[in-house]
């Protein structure tokens, strides 16, 4: 029997609650990447340092840019890898955890080991995909600027920067269940994101009613949290220190407890809606021995 999205949200929250460990995925994977930036900042300073200290004076020559551009590009792929790693060992936990109420630091080992190329992978082709759609939108308005009609060249920008923003929300909508697809049913790049897509499909009511509550709960957090500095704020010196901590708390928070609620929520809701079965594998431990788990998209009810 389907799940409503209200029984999702409460045994989604129980299963996190049961399991404060479905944050650690996210923690870690925040502390790395802020530690690759900070590490890619030091790199570039050091390089434009090294530039300002030549005799012929500040003198930033092309073999240099080349290697400042090689570093940036380096790390960006680095944090997709880390954060592709992390996010298949967030979601192989929570499947676990649905599954058999409780998880452990070794599932996500065992998920993120085994699927975070898939994850990478299917980043690289949405990455592509707007790429083009993007190329595609700055053809016409290139040819109006080089053919010396201003005014349509401008007008044809504002179109442009307004179509590619409308894309860029329904990819983002419509590619939501994509992560959950690859990890869940142990699928590959292309064929998570063609399945993604499916299920989006058979499911718009459930996702975009999720994706509300969620959108909804870090909005209403946001607000308790602008209201709390803005109160603590008129307090002279004290009160920004003051505020630091509580902004450094509300990270945390969302880090450690409304991305892992979230993740298990998603989980929960697809994993239900393919008929993935929500209870205790009879398998020892993750991936030993898979077995392909049928998959059948349900078709959307009338109530989500």
């Amino acid at each position: 029997m389907t799940e409503s999205i209200e029984d999702i949200i409460k045994a989604g929250y129980r299963t996190w609650r049961d399991n404060i460990i479905l944050g650690i995925p996210f923690l870690l994977s925040g502390i790395i990447n802020v530690v690759i930036i900070v590490a890619l900042v030091f790199f570039l300073i050091f390089v434009v340092g090294y530039s300002a200290m030549s005799p012929n004076g500040f003198n930033m020559s092309t073999p240099m840019l080349l290697v400042m551009g090689l570093a940036t590009t380096a790390a960006i792929f680095l944090m997709l890898l880390v954060g592709s790693f992390f996010e298949a060992g967030a979601i192989g936990m929570a499947k676990k955890a649905i599954r058999t109420g409780s998880t452990s630091f070794n599932d996500m080992l065992a998920y993120g080991g085994k699927k975070f190329l898939s994850l990478f992978f299917a980043s690289i082709l949405i990455s592509l995909i707007v790429f083009f759609v993007i190329v595609l939108l700055l053809i016409p308005v290139v040819a109006a600027f080089i053919s010396g009609l201003i005014n349509v060249g401008l007008s044809l920008s504002v179109l442009s920067l307004a179509l590619l923003m409308l894309f860029d929300t329904a990819l983002s909508i419509i590619l939501i269940p994509v992560s959950y697809t690859i990890i869940v049913s142990d699928l590959g790049a292309i064929e998570g994101i063609r399945r993604g897509c499916r299920f989006f499909m058979k499911n718009k009511l459930s996702v975009l009613f999720l994706l509300f509550v969620t959108k909804g709960v870090m909005w209403a957090c946001g607000l308790i949290i602008n209201l709390i500095t803005s109160l603590i704020g008129v307090i002279p010196i004290i009160g920004a220190v003051i505020n630091w901590g509580v902004y450094l708390l509300y990270a945390i928070s969302i880090v450690m407890v409304l991305v892992p609620v979230f993740t298990v929520w998603w989980t929960r809701l697809y994993m239900d809606r393919t008929d993935t079965k929500l209870w205790e594998e009879p398998i020892e431990s993750y991936p030993r021995a898979p077995v392909p788990e049928p998959e059948t998209l349900t078709q959307e009810s009338f109530y989500i």
